[in-house]
């Protein structure tokens, strides 16, 4: 009687094994056409993860419409960045950082992703700095550091 009780339990457990890692297979989504992807860039502001409080470090893209953009490293409130110039399509990113005389020519895909606030996930080959996958968030533009402070920051206390 025992023994079948711990065949039954193994096979239980397999059982919700293969439903769970056959419900994340059918959960990923296929990512979007290249040209989608490549307008949708300049349309969201990217960051590695959301911080949690305003000490958290995280990194963040932006990619403007004009064919250039930065990279940061920061909290909320600080961090250091650097400018890039850019040039996108059919999903590749050709970046120059002249700042640090850097060039990296990269594949990417975006595809339909939620995790937190972001709604979309940038998965990029190479990164020039920092991690590879990015979310992104609705931005209308303006000042990205704004957003940011208004988005997951507090107003620092006097």
């Amino acid at each position: 009687m025992h023994a079948s009780r711990t065949v039954l339990a193994v096979v239980v457990a397999i059982t919700a094994l293969a439903a769970a890692c056959s419900r994340d297979a059918g959960s990923r989504r296929a990512p979007m056409p290249p040209d989608e992807a490549t307008e949708l860039l300049h349309q969201r502001i990217w960051l590695d993860q959301e911080p949690r409080k305003e000490s958290d470090s995280f990194h963040v893209l932006v990619f403007d419409g004009e064919q250039s953009g930065v990279i940061q490293t920061r909290t909320i409130w600080k961090g250091s960045f650097e400018i890039f110039l850019y040039e996108a399509q059919s999903g590749r990113i050709d970046l120059r950082l002249p700042a640090s005389r850097k060039r990296l020519h990269t594949g990417f895909t975006i595809e339909p992703a939620k995790r937190g606030q972001a709604d979309v996930k940038l998965t990029l080959q190479k990164s020039p700095s920092g991690p590879t996958v990015y979310y992104g968030y609705r931005f209308d533009g303006g000042d990205a550091d704004a957003w940011l402070a208004k988005t997951f920051g507090a107003a620092p206390s006097d």
